[in-house]
């Protein structure tokens, strides 16, 4: 059976209780040494355990309950979240899955070039992967968000050590290969970046099983969900359609940002927003041209049976969105540019955040645009800090297109 990494966030109690990988056990920390015991009834969860600064997930009469919650209406599962710290109620809680999270390395190296020996002017290494740079950034922007997908081995507890470090609550398939590692190399004297990618691990039909598992439990506590990135080795394709439509049953927002046979079979299934950039068009429109008029027509088209909104990022460009048969288009805030590494996922998050306070398409897209910029001026994927996106916000004018 594939474990769970249940509650990582949780450390409190005596002993310092937290609930192991293996969600059977608790680790107990006395003196830096663990020990495992089997815990008794109370401390095995039935659904899973999630608890944050912010907010917690408890079963409550059949259905979960974050935090205090209360319905916004009708039948569709949305809800709004009373901090426990701040009090009064806030915007709902925003799960993102990232079904091949990595341990994110960039070297800064001045001058990179093949065959030589560098040493780096600056390093960084975190917790990777575009779902988990868009909680990042979610967080940062006073969002409640929860990070769900794969880990595995060493990088696994890297990367699970660091969301915790960060305050970022942790709902994770334990797999039995190692997460992944990512390399990127910044050369700021050129403005260029190298990256390489590592596959990730090749994950088996059961803990595939377990994922779809535990996001559908995870459903009937959150507001909406995003589903990022590529797929480890193992992962069928149409998993992100899998996911889609068991959101889509809960009445729970779903947006897309993929790539290759994915991004297609996820659309298909009908997201509620799909989201991709230039290169990743060509997977749904094969024909779509690079300029804003024609990123602006490739939109519009795929609007339409369940997919309500469509984006389309451009990098420095800016970003096209189209809803309600309406398209427009938002250039990107200058800024002095450091790494691309994350905007897209920078933008995303600040979109997904706009658009769960209510806020109209426009608005989303300039907050989205804002936040894709600020992550450009930074190091490091999902750094860029809540202020600066709000100056850069406030220059965000998005223009209507009228398609040619």
């Amino acid at each position: 059976m594939p474990r769970r990494l249940f509650d990582h966030t949780r450390a409190r109690g005596e002993g310092n209780h937290e609930l192991c990988p293996a969600a059977s056990s608790i680790v107990h920390r006395w003196g830096g040494k663990r020990r495992r015991t089997a815990p008794p009834e109370a401390h095995r969860p039935r659904f899973p355990a999630l608890t944050g600064p912010c907010v917690s997930l408890t079963k409550h009469q059949g259905r979960s309950k974050i935090g205090l919650y209360e319905s916004l209406g009708g039948s569709s599962r949305r809800w709004r979240v009373r901090s426990r710290r701040e009090g009064g109620f806030e915007y709902g809680l925003l799960l993102t899955i990232t079904l091949n999270a990595a341990v994110d390395r960039t070297y800064t190296i001045p001058g990179f070039a093949l065959n030589r020996v560098h040493r780096p002017a600056g390093f960084r290494a975190v917790a990777g992967g575009k779902g988990i740079n868009v909680a990042r950034v979610f967080k940062e922007l006073g969002g409640h968000v929860v990070a769900g997908g794969f880990l595995g081995g060493h990088n696994g507890e890297l990367i699970a050590d660091g969301l915790k470090q960060e305050g970022i609550p942790a709902q994770f398939v334990w797999t039995r290969e190692e997460s992944r590692t990512c390399i990127a190399v910044i050369d700021p004297d050129a403005q260029t970046q190298t990256e390489v990618n590592e596959n990730g691990p090749t994950v088996t039909a059961e803990e595939v099983r377990e994922l779809i598992r535990l996001f559908a439990d995870l459903l009937g506590g959150v507001q909406a969900v995003t589903l990022s990135g590529s797929l480890p080795p193992g992962c069928p394709d149409d998993i992100y359609a899998t996911l889609i439509s068991l959101a889509r049953d809960a009445g729970v927002l779903c947006a897309l940002d993929a790539s290759g046979t994915p991004l297609l079979k996820g659309w298909r299934a009908r997201p509620d927003i799909v989201k991709c950039n230039n290169f990743e068009l060509s997977a749904l429109r094969a024909d779509a041209g690079t300029s804003v008029d024609d990123v602006t027509k490739a939109a519009l088209s795929l609007l339409g049976e369940g997919t309500h909104e469509a984006i389309v990022t451009l990098g420095a460009r800016g970003a096209v969105a189209a809803a309600d048969g309406q398209v427009w288009y938002a250039p990107s805030p200058k800024v002095e540019f450091v790494s691309a590494v994350g905007s897209g996922d920078a933008f995303l998050a600040a979109y997904m955040w706009a658009k769960m306070k209510g806020e109209n398409v426009p608005s989303c897209l300039a907050w989205g645009v804002a936040a894709g910029a600020a992550n450009a001026a930074v190091y490091g994927a999902g750094f860029c800090q809540r202020h600066r996106i709000q100056e850069l916000r406030a220059t965000c004018a998005p223009e209507a297109q009228i398609p040619e």
